[in-house]
């Protein structure tokens, strides 16, 4: 738990959950790559008036997992008190003649949506079957994950307001790589695996949330 201390009465929380994993892709003809996991939502510097003693519990969203020939894991809602940072949406396993999906666009509750301190998650690009995959998407400073752009091409990692997608892994129906895991940064979406007759190829994991309280000390 967070408790308040003596003396402060007022506190800042900035929060992100955790980043969705990538999905991956199988060994066998006629699949495709796997999609982006979605960043996570967050806020930054929410202020909250308080009073010394009050405590609320905190919770710091888990890093979505990749799959390996198979979906992503979701990541994890970070949260203080009642005030909950959904984690990221899983991306997708190439399907059978199919693009693997990313994670969809990871929104706050909409008592939140009208803070210009809160923001929602990037969704998490498409993997390529035939067509062109998709990079993912950006939010706040933070850049969604690469992706090659060709077919059986990993789609990108979406980011958050505190870090940036994992990029998408490459592949050409024959050879293929693992996608990535951010490289920096907390909430972002894992990129997808590119696909190929090599081997089963794994999606990068999210990154984890974090949760942040900040006040001033007392004068």
């Amino acid at each position: 738990p967070c408790t308040v201390p003596d003396g402060v009465y007022m506190l800042w929380r900035s929060m992100v959950g955790g980043g969705g994993g990538g999905g991956g892709s199988a060994i066998t003809n006629l699949y495709g790559a796997g999609g982006g996991g979605a960043g996570g939502a967050g806020y930054l510097r929410i202020p909250v008036a308080v009073v010394p003693g009050q405590s609320w519990s905190v919770v710091v969203g888990a890093a979505g997992v990749g799959g390996n020939d198979a979906h992503g894991t979701s990541g994890g809602d970070s949260s203080f008190g009642a005030i909950v940072a959904p984690g990221g949406g899983y991306g997708r396993k190439g399907g059978n003649a199919n693009n693997g999906q990313g994670g969809s666009t990871t929104t706050l509750p909409a008592i939140s949506a009208v803070s210009p301190f809160a923001f929602n998650g990037g969704a998490g690009g498409l993997g390529s079957y035939t067509s062109t995959a998709v990079a993912g998407s950006s939010v706040y400073l933070f850049p969604g994950g690469t992706t090659v752009g060709g077919t059986y091409d990993g789609g990108g990692g979406g980011s958050s307001c505190m870090g940036p997608g994992g990029n998408g892994a490459a592949g050409d129906n024959t050879t293929s790589a693992n996608g990535s895991a951010p490289t920096s940064g907390y909430g972002g979406g894992g990129g997808g695996a590119g696909h190929g007759t090599d081997s089963a190829r794994t999606g990068g994991n999210g990154a984890p949330g974090l949760v942040i309280v900040e006040w001033f000390p007392p004068q």
